[in-house]
């Protein structure tokens, strides 16, 4: 079987591009051939990804989560996808996608993306996987996350049914999903607010000045 992976993040040595690196290496085998390529190192050259997946009986689209889904660029690989004749053709796909949360609701909306674009499509949705606490990795190896006694062997129960070319359920990753004690949930927002305006300040900008788009 063909699989294609396709990381969706601009960032070169960031975690996508690491997962990407790690789904490739447990897929690999005899029976199962495996290409990668970035998303971001084509823009220009969309037809080098379209072959590839046009070659493929599966693609695996792995990337962050920028403000509730796949960075923009992935809507327009979707429509190169869908526009161009024989490029898709009854191929699996499945979506995983990773993001600086660690809830994993907070990051459905890239999975559920490319569930109406399977249902629209000759191309057959067969689940996907959310990964909160993504940006904490950083690059690093996945058994560095938070809770990586139960994210790292889901991932790999998730990588198991691509290889088998099975649906993968939500059941899956969201009771892998990191539980984060109420205590830290209400002071992360206060933190992350400190942080801001710490960030905001430095720059020279007046976050408390009215904005002229209310």
């Amino acid at each position: 079987m063909k699989h294609v992976i396709i990381n969706l993040s601009p960032r070169e040595k960031g975690s996508s591009k690491m997962l990407t690196n790690y789904f490739a290496d447990r897929i690999r085998s005899e029976a199962d051939l495996v290409d990668t390529c970035d998303l971001y190192s084509y823009l220009n050259e969309m037809d080098f990804i379209l072959s590839k997946i046009k070659k493929s009986d599966c693609i695996i689209m792995i990337g962050p989560c920028y403000i509730t889904s796949y960075p923009a660029d992935t809507i327009n690989l979707l429509n190169k996808m869908s526009s161009k004749e024989g490029v898709l053709h009854g191929q699996s796909l499945y979506g995983f996608i990773q993001g600086g949360m660690p809830y994993v609701h907070t990051h459905e909306h890239g999975l559920k993306l490319l569930q109406c674009f399977c249902e629209k499509e000759e191309v057959e949705y067969k689940g996907g996987y959310v990964m909160g606490g993504g940006a904490v990795l950083n690059g690093q190896a996945l058994n560095k996350i938070i809770g990586a006694k139960k994210v790292v062997p889901a991932v790999n129960k998730f990588i198991d049914n691509i290889k088998n070319n099975r649906k993968s359920p939500e059941e899956l990753y969201k009771n892998a999903a990191i539980e984060i004690p109420y205590v830290i949930t209400k002071m992360m927002p206060v933190m992350m607010n400190k942080s801001i305006k710490r960030t905001l300040r430095k720059k020279g900008i007046n976050y408390k000045v009215k904005s002229p788009y209310f």
